[in-house]
């Protein structure tokens, strides 16, 4: 992601434009691929090393440079976590003042035998204890990319860097691909942002808050909301208008499919959380006579409850007797989706649809009151605290 200075845009009036890199730009692509080359040739080097020898090349004076070289500097794993070399550094400084407390000896002594037992030589000891600032790192693994699409990356995160920074957001899409339009609605769920959806014949508008209308944690909600534009760029017709809030203005973005931003997410296919996955892998390793015969897979319908409510359901469970139950998760930012599900599906008959509601979001007595008196969602809503367990998941099952 790219921090607040790397961000290169106008301001015209009240409306500001990100600045784009021209994918097929010839001089650019040519920078591009040597940032690249120079990644991929630089493990083993101290991340400073290696920024110092990519500043050599003329272009590196350029106003997209900075981001450019962030962008790659992320794709970028380093020889030791921070926690680990912290503990050796204290390490090898109680041993350094035991032994100067021990007597006098020469240097090449004190030396000997700092490195004694760890099996480096001193200079290696000294040049990594403090390879946790960031000057200091050694790159240990590069994850490679090809040049062109880290242009279409540098242009996707200008756009993602102004929306972390959005009071509210209105998507519309006009893809005829039904399939591609409930893929999209499942990447917001998963996400976990705040939306109304309204859909009509051949348009899906969606209403977002944007981060700086939260209080809580609005730092991470701001990065769920960033990392979900690029799904809306796997679309093939979308719009995106936006209020940012730069320097004490309210200014808007205004985007669609017009700009040819490439996502990097690739496609729909393929994606799911790690805590849905990990679920999903436990609740099908169980024996076939503990799940009864059920199978959990990533949801993939969207129900339509009516009143403007469409569930897009995480989990769906399908049973050898071919009957389907999904299952629908609310964590702490799905209030107002939530008491709209719990009065869509109280009117909603035959629906086999189960509610799962964090206990961050609401405990127990207050879901009571929301639920009130009607019987068929008492029967389909439970709470749960990090995420449901199989077992939790089972009771609703049958």
């Amino acid at each position: 992601m790219l921090t607040k200075d790397l961000l290169k845009y106008t301001v015209r009036s009240d409306k500001i434009f990100p600045k784009y890199i021209k994918p097929n730009d010839a001089e650019t692509l040519l920078f591009a691929r040597y940032l690249v080359e120079s990644y991929r040739l630089g493990k083993g080097m101290k991340q400073e090393a290696l920024t110092e020898k990519i500043k050599k090349h003329p272009k590196s004076g350029s106003a997209v440079f900075g981001g450019l070289n962030k962008l790659l500097e992320d794709r970028c794993s380093y020889a030791e976590s921070e926690d680990v070399i912290e503990q050796t550094r204290w390490d090898y400084f109680k041993k350094a003042k035991a032994l100067r407390n021990s007597g006098v000896m020469s240097v090449a002594d004190f030396h000997r035998q700092v490195a004694e037992g760890s099996g480096l030589n001193f200079s290696t000891i000294e040049a990594q204890l403090y390879g946790d600032l960031p000057e200091f790192r050694i790159v240990q693994e590069f994850e490679d990319i090809d040049p062109e699409d880290l242009i279409h990356r540098y242009n996707a995160s200008q756009i993602q860097g102004l929306i972390l920074r959005s009071r509210s957001l209105i998507v519309t899409v006009r893809d005829k691909d039904a399939m591609k339009k409930r893929r999209l609605l499942q990447r917001l769920k998963f996400w976990r942002l705040l939306a109304e959806i309204e859909e009509e014949a051949d348009q899906l508008k969606i209403s977002l808050s944007g981060p700086l209308t939260l209080f809580d944690k609005s730092a991470t909600y701001g990065s769920r909301l960033s990392n979900f534009f690029p799904n809306l760029l796997l679309m093939d017709r979308w719009e995106l208008k936006a209020e940012i809030k730069i320097q004490e203005k309210i200014l808007t973005l205004d985007i669609d499919s017009s700009k040819p931003i490439k996502s990097h997410y690739g496609s729909f296919k393929g994606y799911i959380p790690s805590e849905f996955k990990e679920f999903i892998h436990i609740f099908n390793s169980l024996s076939s006579d503990d799940r009864r015969g059920w199978v959990a897979s990533e949801g993939e319908d969207v129900i339509n409850l009516g009143q403007q409510s469409y569930s897009v359901p995480d989990i769906s469970f399908r049973s050898v007797k071919g009957k389907t139950v999904h299952l629908e998760l609310f964590h702490k930012w799905h209030e107002t989706q939530l008491k709209q599900r719990v009065g869509a599906l109280s009117n909603a008959s035959g629906t086999d649809l189960i509610l799962g509601v964090s206990t961050d979001l609401v405990d127990k007595e207050k879901l009571g009151e929301m639920v009130g008196k009607s019987k068929d969602v008492k029967g389909k809503i439970f709470t749960f605290k990090r995420f449901p367990t199989p077992k939790a998941i089972m009771a609703y099952l049958s």
